[in-house]
């Protein structure tokens, strides 16, 4: 990743610091509507960047995340 820029955890794209979302993802609406799951970008094993949370129920969260490369 170039120096600066940032990952959008929706679309898993690079955007430059000063862009908003890149594709309509609100990062902070994310975060009050699951106020208990892991925050985007944390990573998973040394392979799995956590994006959104696609859903949450009873038993857990399911996340989106980028196959590893």
């Amino acid at each position: 990743m170039a120096e600066g820029n940032h990952l959008c955890y929706n679309c898993f794209q690079e955007k430059s610091k000063e862009e908003g979302s890149c594709c309509g993802f609100d990062l902070g609406e994310n975060k009050k509507k699951f106020p208990v799951a892991l925050r985007a970008g944390t990573v998973l094993n040394d392979h799995y960047i956590v994006g959104r949370i696609l859903g949450q129920g009873g038993f857990g969260i399911t996340y989106l995340a980028p196959a590893p490369r």
